[in-house]
């Protein structure tokens, strides 16, 4: 019952938008009219004439899709996502034969800086056996 309803409620509303759409045969009449009617008629223009409104067709599509916003994100979520790829390839990633990593020496000196040792026949660094001078076991 309620949809049969909302049903004729929706189906009048729609009759009365449109019958007082064509009913109210009001026209918007500008103020200031047009100096130039657009689209020209391509077929009374020169070729010149042609390209020009192409030109200026075109630049004025290209500054209306223009959105510097959502193309400044764009590209910093490329760089962030290459970047990101690149530091797990390189500091992270577990290759099968560690003597075929050509990153190797940078993977030992970032874990070095961590206080890790990277041995050739290990996949995970390892904590380094050797303790620091400055660290002191047994604070007083």
């Amino acid at each position: 019952m309620f949809s049969a309803t909302l049903a004729r409620r929706l189906a009048t509303a729609a009759e009365t938008s449109a019958s007082g759409a064509k009913s109210s045969g009001k026209l918007y009449i500008s103020r200031y009219p047009a100096k130039k009617v657009w689209p020209p008629d391509y077929s009374k223009l020169t070729p010149q004439a042609q390209l020009k409104y192409e030109k200026k067709y075109k630049r004025r599509v290209a500054m209306l899709s223009e959105r510097p916003r959502w193309d400044r994100f764009v590209k910093l979520a490329q760089l962030l996502s290459v970047t990101s790829i690149l530091a797990y390839a390189i500091l992270f990633m577990k290759w099968e034969d560690e003597r075929h990593n050509p990153f190797f020496g940078i993977k030992k000196g970032f874990w070095a800086q961590f206080g890790y040792t990277l041995d050739m026949g290990t996949k995970t660094p390892m904590q380094s056996t050797t303790a620091r001078p400055d660290f002191n076991k047994n604070p007083q």
